[in-house]
């Protein structure tokens, strides 16, 4: 998709502000503080507005893996799992709020219960938000690297093949 295109779409959403980079990204921000995500227009092949369920105007764009929603205050983005371990509890899609305040919540009580297919779930839900989050070109790695260290201290182990 062509670059102005993106950018025009992306700056007629309230508080987003999108710049082209220098290495011909797409720099985008909004009113949620320290986030951000760099996007490349090569990699997107459509992009719509919808409204938000409180009726906001924002902007849907699809990859060809999923996509993401810029508001005006926050961002959307589908949760992807691998074929290795599947978790019935993980969210489709999840937004950096959430993200951010569900993690916050877990690194608290890592394990909650006594059942480990319980606790192993969790683990596994934050770390498809958090993987997804960064594939979809948010900056998360100490979120990665936080929830890495509590697998270790767990004897829960993550590869990615």
């Amino acid at each position: 998709m062509k670059s102005i295109t993106v950018l025009n779409q992306l700056n007629q959403v309230l508080h987003v502000t999108a710049v082209e980079t220098e290495d011909h990204k797409i720099h985008v921000t909004n009113a949620l503080d320290a986030y951000y995500v760099d996007l490349d227009p090569q990699d997107i092949i459509d992009a719509q507005f919808i409204a938000s369920p409180t009726g906001v105007k924002v902007l849907k764009i699809y990859f060809n893996s999923g996509g993401i929603i810029v508001t005006p205050d926050d961002y959307v983005f589908n949760v992807v799992q691998d074929e290795f371990i599947q978790v019935d509890d993980a969210p489709p899609m999840c937004s950096i709020t959430e993200m951010i305040d569900g993690f916050e919540r877990y690194i608290l009580n890592p394990m909650p219960s006594d059942n480990i297919d319980n606790c192993v779930g969790l683990f596994y839900i934050h770390h498809y938000i958090i993987k997804s989050a960064r594939k979809k070109g948010f900056k998360v790695d100490s979120f990665m690297d936080a929830l890495d260290a509590i697998g270790e201290k767990f004897g829960l182990n993550v590869c990615d093949v």
